[in-house]
This record gives structure tokens, C-alpha cells and sequence, in this order.
């Protein structure tokens, strides 16, 4: 192709390729459609609530979730009810957690998940979307998946956004609870403070550790009742929180930790005064077990108790000689705490007869004891006797119950009594040596009486009359009895 002008009248034209053909038509067409950042931030400052969840979908930038913290700051209350309505909360968690499940999890990842949290915070800012938030349970399970990432600073934020939910209203409170609960199934565990527990005992950050005191601390604030949180704090130090308290005290330097640390000590110190001044209600069982179990959860003995109430929970209303059972057990456990009079409650393991194969019982001197040992009882029954209850009468246990029993304890005879040992005979008097003298009686004391005789032994002889003593007079009669003959003369 060629071109003339004044200097030379033929002039060589590149040709164009392909693309660039391609790039020309679309310019001369205007059919090219701009997708740079720069025209994304555009639509973001200026379009509605569809563009914006649209956007926010297809867009999953840092840049994106800037420009839309900027711009949720100035819209009106119409404009954020629309954009929840459409689902547009839904949105950004669901861009949070499909981050968390990438394999090939990169920095530019978790700078996404910062600034997607950091947009929620914003929304829930405002009272449109906190209200809107509170009303919707499915916003929980959000949660609770997003506590399972592995970004820490993610983690902070919805620790920070659930101790405002839960200081923010008893709903707040309720969900927050909520969240720790389906999290905790997320991630397997037994119980929903294990979780914070464990992020304490990981934590490498202090400031993150803070947070996860500074929540714990909002949750036993925010719960009304003392009641209440004391049964929280009993389900928390059975997860060692108190022990890690003290370990962080000692460890830790940074200032926000210790304030928590402090706060939460401080806390337990107040409750404790106020149940020590509550009266207390023995007549309630809820209450006594509470107690019971906050006495006995971090000692080795909670085994024992656990077990006891294992036992109990077998125990049906509908079994023979129910009310003989307990009467039997409150007989026992008097007996064992007041420990009176000599009475030794010994508990004998596996107390039954040799070569008779049945399961171990427990045999208690006070309490519960075989009916017959000559003669067991049916397999399917297990019958005891009350030696001390009212009506003496014997009970059956159910076959769950001797089951159980078996598994616990197998028969093991007795091992035979140890024979006495024989008393020492006294020392022999060493030879040549005199005998000490008897002790001199106390002034103005009586005379100490003769000791009585052995059995089968001979009257010991009177003692001979002192030299120069008076005769002593004789006896007087006994009332009733015949006089005494008279002594023959000399």
C-alpha cells in the first residue's frame, strides 16, 4: 500500500495484524469495552446495589473491597437495605471462605479475606445492617466456617465482631454462642471453649491473644445471672482456662494481654464473694450439683464421681425396690462422711464366693451386702440386702445394671485374714539389781482399790496387821443377813 506526499510520492504503510485489525475495528466500532481497575473503582463510586454485588462477585480484589469500604461510608439507609436484601452480605462471606479452601493459598489471598472482614465490620457499623444481621440465623454458619481458617488476623476480626455482637444485645449474646457451637463441630471437639483454649495456648501474637481473653471476658460480662456464669466458668476451668491464665501472667509482657488476664481474675474474685453470700439453696439438687462439680472438676477424684453417676444413671423408677436403693445409698454415703462411733465403711472389691462365677459386687459393712452367697442369685437378677434399712427387705437390680457391674469389677477371692501377732512377755528383772519401789500416793487421795482376781485363781490372803496397829474393827453386818457365829475361844 502506498502513500504520496509532497517530499516523496510513494510512501510504504505497515501492514496491520491481526490483533491489530482487530484492536482498530473495535476502536472504530466502539464495541471494545473497558475492564481496567481504574473503570471497575468507577462503577463502584457510582452504581446501585446490583452493580455493586455484581462487582464484589466477579472482582474479588483488594482494590474492589477498598473502593467499596469507601463507598458503604456514604450510602444512604435505602441504599444498604437494598444491597443486603439482595443478598450482598452473603456475598462477601461467601468470597471469605471460598479463600480459605484454596489449596494454593497465597499472600494476595489473605489480604482479600483482611479487607473482606474489614467490610463487614463496616456494614455491621451502621444500624440498617446490624439490625438486618440480627434478624437472619443463616449469617451464623458464615461465622462459624470463617473461624476455621488458618489466617490469624481474619480470625481477630470476627473474634472482635463477635464480642460486639454478644455486648450488644441478648440476641448478639445468643449468636455469638451459636457461632462457637456449629465451629466447634466444624473442627471436631467436644466442647465449644476447647476452641478458645486452644487458640490461647497456640497463639504466637499477643495483641491476638488479647482479643480471644478480651471475648471470653464479653461473654461472662454480658451473661445476667451468677448462676449462669458460674456454670460457664466451671465448663472453663474443666478446660484448664484457669491454669492458663496463671501460665500467661507469668509469661506474657504486653499490656493488653495483662488487662484481660487482670479483668478476668477480677471477675472470679467478685463472683466468688457473691455466692459466698447468696443464700444457699439445699434444697435444690441443680444448685447442690453445681457445686459439687465445681469442687471436684479439677481434682483426679471427678473420675470417681463420674463413675458414681454413671451407676445412679441405671438406676430406673420402675425397678423393684427402687426407693430401697436410695434409701441404701443415702444410709452409705451418711455413714462414710460422719464416720462415727468406730464405724469403718470398707469397701470390698469382688466379695463372692470361690468358684461361683458371677460378676464382682461391691459389698459395703454399712450398707449393701449379698442376700446368700451359698446360693447366688439368677443371672438375670442381682438381689442385695439392706441390713440397716427399714424394712430389711431385699431389692433386685436390673440386668443392665449387673452387667455394667461385671465389667467394672471381676470376682477376685479374698485374700485370707493375717493371723495375730503374739503379745512380747514382759522383760525379766535383771539379776542383782533391786526393784524400784512402788510410787508414793498423792496427798489426800484415796487409796487405790485392789485389783480383782483372775478367774480361777485362789483367794489372795489378808494382809498381816501392821506392828503396833489397833485390830481393825470387824465388818459390818451385810442388810438381811444372819449374824455371824461367835469365834471359838482360844
Amino acid at each position: 500500500m502506498l502513500r504520496s506526499d509532497k517530499h516523496c510520492r510513494y510512501e510504504k504503510v505497515p501492514k496491520l495484524g491481526r490483533w491489530g485489525r482487530a484492536l482498530k475495528g473495535a476502536k472504530e466500532t466502539g464495541l471494545m469495552k473497558r475492564d481496567s481497575s481504574e473503570s471497575i473503582i468507577i462503577q463502584v463510586n457510582d452504581g446501585g446495589p446490583e452493580t455493586m454485588i455484581q462487582i464484589l462477585r466477579d472482582h474479588p480484589t483488594c482494590k474492589t473491597y477498598v473502593a467499596a469500604k469507601s463507598r458503604f461510608k456514604t450510602v444512604d439507609r435505602m441504599w444498604l437495605f437494598n444491597f443486603l436484601e439482595q443478598d450482598g452480605l452473603t456475598v462477601i462471606f461467601d468470597t471469605l471462605n471460598e479463600l480459605n479452601e484454596r489449596k494454593n493459598f497465597k499472600i494476595a489471598d489473605a489480604m482479600v479475606q483482611l479487607e473482606c472482614i474489614s467490610l463487614v465490620k463496616t456494614i455491621l457499623n451502621s444500624s440498617t445492617g446490624l439490625e438486618f444481621f440480627l434478624e437472619r440465623d443463616d449469617y451464623i454458619g458464615k461465622f462459624a466456617q470463617a473461624l476455621t481458617t488458618k489466617n490469624v488476623m481474619v480470625k481477630k476480626q470476627i473474634f472482635e465482631l463477635l464480642s460486639a455482637l454478644c455486648y450488644n444485645s441478648h440476641r448478639g449474646y445468643d449468636m455469638a454462642l451459636e457461632a462457637l457451637d456449629q465451629a466447634k463441630m466444624l473442627k471436631g471437639l467436644r466442647n465449644k471453649y476447647n476452641l478458645l483454649v486452644f487458640e490461647l495456648k497456640t497463639s504466637e501474637i499477643p495483641d491476638y491473644s488479647a482479643t480471644v481473653m478480651g471475648f471470653i471476658n464479653t461473654i461472662l460480662v454480658s451473661t445476667e445471672t451468677l448462676e449462669e456464669r458460674n456454670r460457664i466458668r466451671n465448663t472453663l476451668s474443666s478446660v484448664q482456662l484457669p491454669e492458663l491464665v496463671e501460665q500467661l501472667r507469668c509469661r506474657e509482657t504486653d499490656d493488653d494481654l495483662l488487662i484481660q488476664l487482670d479483668t478476668y481474675l477480677d471477675h472470679v474474685a467478685q463472683d466468688t464473694i457473691a455466692t459466698s453470700e447468696e443464700d444457699a439453696d439445699l434444697d435444690n439438687p441443680e444448685y447442690l450439683f453445681s457445686q459439687i462439680f465445681s469442687k471436684m472438676c479439677n481434682l483426679p477424684e471427678c473420675e470417681s464421681l463420674v463413675a458414681i453417676l454413671q451407676n445412679l444413671l441405671i438406676i430406673e423408677p420402675n425397678n423393684k425396690g427402687f426407693s430401697e436403693v436410695w434409701s441404701c445409698l443415702e444410709l452409705i454415703t451418711q455413714k462414710a462422711i460422719l464416720n462415727v462411733e468406730g464405724l469403718n465403711a470398707e469397701v470390698k472389691l469382688g466379695q463372692v464366693d470361690q468358684g461361683t462365677e458371677t460378676m464382682g459386687m461391691i459389698g459395703i459393712d454399712v450398707g449393701l451386702q449379698t442376700i446368700d452367697n451359698n446360693h447366688p442369685p439368677p443371672k438375670s437378677e442381682i438381689c442385695y440386702k439392706c441390713k440397716n434399712s427399714i424394712d430389711g427387705k431385699g431389692f433386685v437390680i436390673s440386668e443392665e445394671l449387673s452387667y455394667r457391674l461385671s465389667n467394672k469389677t471381676k470376682s477376685v477371692p479374698g485374700a485370707p485374714p493375717a493371723p495375730p501377732c503374739p503379745r512380747a512377755p514382759p522383760a525379766p528383772p535383771c539379776p542383782g539389781v533391786p526393784q524400784a519401789p512402788p510410787a508414793p500416793p498423792c496427798p489426800g487421795a484415796p487409796p487405790a482399790p485392789p485389783a480383782p482376781p483372775y478367774p480361777g485363781a485362789p483367794p489372795a490372803p489378808p494382809a498381816p496387821p501392821c506392828p503396833g496397829a489397833p485390830p481393825a474393827p470387824p465388818a459390818p453386818p451385810c442388810p438381811g443377813a444372819p449374824p455371824a457365829p461367835p469365834a471359838p475361844p482360844c
